[in-house]
């Protein structure tokens, strides 16, 4: 019979199968599974064993090539960090302008204290690039999924209730009735969405913290890339609760695409800002996590995603008021 690895399948005795590739190490006649192969990952070392060399010394031989680890390239690190640095620099110059014209008509039916805080979120999003620019060690492992996730809930979460507010109140309007919702009480709806993704953060980090892990290069095995390992159950229920998050922005968008008055209806941005992040995240998750692409191209995937959502929440939600004002 004829057996012969292709990709992960193989072909044993004319039936296509699927292969399982492993590293044993054999001692005293005994064959002891050191590593196995994941589709995606390659080559993964089984937790407490070790390898025992022709000297029966666990001792590595001088003469086995040195392991190089893979770091991504210092062009795109620069380039990408030159244009996050820029977005922080103009967020922070809006960030002025809110302030400063806080008492405008156009600034206070966009709710000065819910644009300041969707531009807290939109400067941890740029520095999200910084971030995903460093070593992945048992800091940024665990670091970068609370901050990536808490600066969605600060954008989207302030957005989409700062606009229920606004239907609330119109729909109240139209019953001949007056409805007064304070910044306080359309907070506690922030918190408590962003409250729930922590809640699932804290258990993430309590089951399956994300730890940095060396996994070898298909072809050269002397070259290793670092990843951060965890489980992909949690990643779904944070994706899941986000695309919820959406999902609500797209109704309460809709109901208020019907007020006339231009200044509180933000029905047409929002709904540009949802379809274009959807459409990124449907094209970019599954190449992220599925895929097992080079971290090269997996860094330019995550920072180009950080850098075109939170600069079209900039460009669409804040810029045109400023320029409203500006042109008076």
């Amino acid at each position: 019979d004829v057996y012969k690895r292709q990709g992960i399948n193989a072909e044993y005795g004319g039936e296509r199968t699927r292969a399982v590739m492993q590293i044993v190490n054999i001692v005293n006649g005994d064959m002891n599974r050191i590593a196995y192969w994941q589709n995606g990952r390659g080559w993964i070392p089984v937790q407490g064993e070790t390898t025992v060399w022709a000297d029966g010394t666990t001792r590595i031989p001088s003469d086995e090539p040195p392991k190089r680890i893979f770091r991504v390239s210092v062009g795109l690190r620069i380039s990408f960090q030159v244009l996050a640095g820029i977005g922080i620099i103009v967020a922070l110059v809006v960030l002025y302008f809110v302030f400063l014209w806080r008492n405008k008509s156009v600034m206070r039916a966009a709710s000065p204290f819910f644009m300041v805080l969707m531009l807290v979120g939109v400067l941890m999003g740029y520095s999200m690039v910084f971030l995903f620019s460093a070593e992945n060690d048992k800091f940024t492992c665990v670091f970068n999924p609370w901050f990536g996730h808490t600066a969605f809930f600060l954008v989207f979460g302030s957005l989409f209730a700062k606009t229920w507010r606004i239907w609330q109140v119109f729909k109240a309007s139209e019953e001949l009735k007056i409805l007064k919702i304070t910044n306080l009480a359309v907070f506690y709806w922030v918190l408590g969405f962003a409250s729930l993704g922590w809640t699932v953060l804290v258990i993430w980090m309590i089951v399956s913290r994300p730890t940095p892990e060396l996994i070898a290069d298909d072809v050269n095995l002397t070259i290793v890339y670092q990843k951060c390992h965890t489980t992909v159950l949690f990643y779904s229920i944070l994706y899941a609760l986000e695309f919820l998050c959406l999902i609500i922005g797209v109704f309460v968008s809709y109901k208020v695409r019907t007020v006339r008055i231009t200044r509180f209806n933000e029905s047409t941005w929002i709904a540009l800002c949802i379809y274009s992040i959807s459409m990124l995240a449907i094209i970019g998750l599954p190449a992220v996590y599925l895929l097992g692409l080079s971290p090269n191209i997996i860094y330019v995937i995550q920072a180009a995603s950080f850098l075109f959502c939170t600069s079209l929440v900039l460009g669409l939600l804040y810029v045109p008021k400023i320029m409203f004002i500006v042109k008076g």
